[in-house]
Formats: structure tokens, C-alpha cells, sequence
């Protein structure tokens, strides 16, 4: 989330780069030398599917999504996410996919309500 740090640790013998290269916040690249090493990084602007690589293993890559509140998940092989304690409101609801893009989905809350929506990818 904006303003939240997030940790990155080298949990391996071999040292990793950690090259991040976002479209909207300010962009990073540093070396996590030892096992065990960590460095955090706080970001003060939303921004999702930030590309995040290891120059020295191209094979190591990941997907870093920094949100402005807290109704966020990564979902599970089955694709189900279950947000609680929304408060009531007009909300737009957004998926991601790194190679098959963003939509989204406009929802009322009501009061004690629940709200579904789904999304298919083709």
C-alpha cells in the first residue's frame, strides 16, 4: 500500500540485484550481496505491475503492485478473492494480469452488503 515499506530479502548464498523499473515512481536497482541481507524501499505513489527483475539471474522476475488502500489481493489458482470490511460506497474494481492487462468493473456497496463481480480474461 502507499506508504507501507516493503522488504526485500536475499534468502539465498548468491547475491540477486533488485531492479525495479516502474512507469510512475522513481525507479530503483541495488545489490542484496549477502544471505540474510534486506534493503526496503517505501513508495509514496499508487502504481500497479511494476516489473521487478534480478539483473544478475534474468530468470528471477516478479510484479509489484503498490495500492492506495488497503481492499487489495493477489488471487489464488482459482482465481476467488474475498475483500471484508469494505465500507459502503461507488467503487471501481480492477484486475490485472501482466500479460493480458487491467479491466474493470464499476459496483455499489450498500450497507451490510456483499457485491460479486467477475472477470474473464479471453
Amino acid at each position: 500500500m502507499v506508504g507501507q515499506a516493503v522488504e526485500f530479502v536475499n534468502s539465498d548464498p548468491d547475491p540477486h540485484n533488485v531492479h525495479g523499473q516502474p512507469g510512475v515512481v522513481s525507479g530503483w536497482n541495488f545489490i542484496i550481496a549477502k544471505q540474510g541481507s534486506s534493503r526496503t524501499v517505501t513508495f509514496d505513489k499508487p502504481e500497479v505491475g511494476i516489473p521487478v527483475g534480478c539483473d544478475i539471474h534474468p530468470w528471477m522476475r516478479a510484479y509489484l503492485s503498490i495500492v492506495p488502500n488497503p481492499y487489495a489481493a493477489v488471487t489464488p489458482a482459482d482465481g476467488a478473492v474475498t475483500l471484508k470490511q469494505v465500507p459502503p460506497g461507488d467503487y471501481v474494481v480492477a484486475v490485472w494480469h501482466e500479460k493480458l492487462g487491467t479491466q474493470e468493473q464499476r459496483l455499489t456497496l450498500a450497507p451490510s452488503g456483499t457485491a460479486t463481480v467477475q472477470f474473464i480474461y479471453k
